[in-house]
């Protein structure tokens, strides 16, 4: 056997489908934990069934944002809202900001 380099069309099949060993094809690839540095992150792959290894390089591609939640209400806060800041680093909508303030009040949270 001999130990040769991926080819171009290897590393770019591996990218499509990263499942798969770029070296003989087969499933059963496990990473070890990713490791960042700057702007890269980094991974040791290892291949199960030919015993080959490698290093997965991840940059970043893409952001999504993630909802946020009224901490009063519990309703998604939609663009364009009034809401402001509290102190643990949620967002209250604006018209529920009185009841927030009660959070912290000695007769507790929205009491009547």
């Amino acid at each position: 056997m001999k130990y040769l380099k991926l080819t171009p069309e290897q590393k770019a099949a591996y990218l499509a489908d990263s499942g798969r060993c770029p070296y003989c094809g087969e499933e059963g690839v496990e990473g070890a934990e990713v490791e960042c540095e700057g702007d890269k992150h980094y991974q040791n792959i290892n291949c199960n069934a030919c015993g080959r290894d490698w290093v997965d390089v991840y940059t970043l591609s893409e952001i999504e944002e993630g909802e946020n939640a009224c901490d009063v209400c519990g309703e998604i806060i939609k663009e364009g809202e009034e809401v402001e800041a509290n102190d643990y680093a949620g967002f209250t909508h604006a018209e529920c900001l009185p009841a927030y303030e009660d959070q912290d009040s000695d007769e507790g949270f929205l009491e009547g």
